[in-house]
């Protein structure tokens, strides 16, 4: 290991124990979120402003990072975009992976699974002791 990856990793590390670094991890991942949320709903910076009573700049902003989000203000993304906002706390050294199961037909899939690029392989059912979930299955799997 060179000298200067020595330094970098002694430096990230160095940033790991501080609060900024993961109130900025946070605040990225959320962002992220709200702009894979968009793409899947085809749902533009001006059209999210518009559904949540801001200005587009607000968006812009709030997508740069530049924000230091309230939960209201999570909410009020989440929400615009047919979604719910849940806080998880991850133990360190853990990774933590969210699944999304489909209780029913939310009311933002369109009529034809088709036009949102689904096919009827797009879902299967998982039968449980109490209860019909159909899990999206993503490509490949």
């Amino acid at each position: 290991m060179s000298s200067s990856e020595h330094d970098f990793r002694k430096f990230f590390e160095s940033a790991k124990k501080r609060t900024t670094y993961w109130k900025e991890k946070a605040v990225l991942d959320f962002t992220e979120e709200i702009v894979n949320r968009m793409q899947a709903l085809a749902v533009s910076r001006s059209e999210l402003a518009d559904r949540i009573s801001a200005k587009p700049a607000f968006v812009t902003k709030a997508l740069r990072g530049d924000n230091n989000f309230t939960i209201e203000t999570m909410v009020k993304l989440g929400r615009a975009l047919n979604a719910r906002v849940r806080v998880h706390l991850e133990p360190d050294g853990m990774d933590s992976e969210w699944l999304d199961f489909l209780k029913e037909k939310p009311n933002w899939l369109p009529q034809e699974p088709e036009s949102a690029g689904l096919n009827k392989k797009s879902f299967q059912t998982i039968k449980t002791s109490k209860v019909t979930i159909h899990e999206p299955i993503t490509a490949g799997t």
